[in-house]
């Protein structure tokens, strides 16, 4: 990131902590691709005030894709680090490390107004073309259009409009003129939106929970697709009742069934067919 001009050296009176975690990505721990490098700013989150804006309802946005013709989706290179930080703030952002005290010269993941804030600058670069054939989730960006040749000159549309405001697109995640391609988590195909495989196989193949913990990241992971598992919450009532506070940790029968009957369940998940409100 030095090297990128990404981050500097800097001498502050701020100075959060550094975290390492290990991804799930399958590589071995020698290797330095297995981990992903973040920065604790619990502390500074706590005291800094930032101007609140409406992050989309996963739901809703997805509901309101015309889901026939041709889409693309884009997706920012390093999304938050192409915002610049004002002069002035620049310097709570440090993180100390061994080799000194750095801070970040965009906005880095994990400050409490990167999400909204990032929302906010992309609706207003979009702004011309967002609910005609764009729809945006931060900075993951989706172009549906009936046809193929309408469908180049909305993604030039686009290409124009982030060019003109200095921003650049990750190469390596785009998907054009698809008619069917993943987004948020989801594919979504002129049939309808159904479950991501690689993520339904994660959640299909984890181990029964040992703690309170992992409870609540099964329940974080499978809740992303309750709308594909009927009787969702009375499934999962079980399960529930092991997050609350002060309760003793007992893996019962009970919650044996309830964790199997969803891993089941999203092995079996239907494609989800929207309305068409146009009709």
């Amino acid at each position: 990131m030095l090297q990128e001009c990404a981050i500097r050296l800097i001498q502050s009176p701020y100075a959060s902590p550094v975290v390492v975690t290990r991804k799930n990505n399958g590589l071995p721990p020698d290797s330095p691709e297995a981990y992903r490098f973040a920065i604790d700013y619990r502390k500074l989150n706590a005291i800094t005030k930032y101007p609140r804006y409406p992050l989309l309802v996963i739901d809703d946005l997805i509901t309101n894709i015309p889901h026939t013709g041709v889409m693309s989706t884009l997706d920012l290179k390093s999304g938050y680090f192409q915002l610049a930080i004002s002069p002035k703030d620049i310097e709570k952002t440090a993180f100390i490390t061994r080799n000194g005290t750095f801070v970040f010269l965009g906005m880095p993941f994990g400050l409490s107004g990167a999400a909204p804030n990032i929302q906010k600058a992309i609706d207003i670069i979009l702004k011309p073309v967002i609910g005609y054939f764009v729809m945006v989730y931060m900075d993951d960006v989706i172009i549906t259009c009936p046809s193929f040749n309408e469908h180049i000159d909305h993604l030039n549309q686009v290409f124009t409009l982030l060019r003109d405001a200095g921003l650049t697109l990750n190469k390596e995640k785009y998907h054009f003129a698809r008619d069917k391609l993943k987004y948020l988590g989801h594919i979504i195909s002129k049939e309808g939106i159904e479950t991501d495989n690689s993520k339904g196989k994660a959640i299909t193949e984890m181990k029964p929970p040992k703690n309170s913990k992992e409870v609540s990241k099964f329940l974080g992971m499978v809740g992303w697709y309750q709308k594909f598992i009927p009787y969702y919450a009375d499934i999962c009532e079980s399960l529930y009742r092991l997050k609350k506070k002060g309760a003793k940790f007992n893996w019962s029968t009970e919650a044996q069934d309830a964790f199997d009957k969803i891993k089941r369940a999203l092995t079996e998940a239907p494609v989800l067919q929207l309305p068409n409100f146009k009709e």
